[in-house]
């Protein structure tokens, strides 16, 4: 869902996303800290063949998930994941899998 706006913190006639709200709302330093604490976690507590590092991009792309289902409400969260017929394509479905999402 987008929308084009002229007040407040966004540029005028910028477009609004999931994915910009994220950016313009969580600075660089803390997904930086977050990335850090998740890797140093899983390192600690998953098994290395299950384990992969998890970059900035990641973090972003899941808290834009989140902010694109609440301004995207279906009925559950594997419906935004579902393509063809009736379903509406959602663009952040292409960079990450439904089971990493999970």
């Amino acid at each position: 869902m987008e929308m084009l706006t002229t007040f407040g913190l966004f540029d005028r006639d910028s477009t609004i996303d999931a994915m910009y709200l994220t950016h313009v709302y969580l600075p660089g330093p803390n997904i930086d800290k977050w990335v850090g604490h998740t890797n140093a976690y899983a390192n600690d507590n998953v098994p290395s063949h299950k384990f992969k590092l998890v970059k900035n991009y990641d973090i972003i792309q899941i808290i834009a998930i989140y902010y694109h289902m609440g301004l995207v409400k279906l009925p559950a969260k594997e419906d935004y994941w579902k393509q063809g017929g009736v379903w509406p394509a959602h663009s952040f479905t292409d960079g990450m899998s439904q089971d990493c999402f999970h």
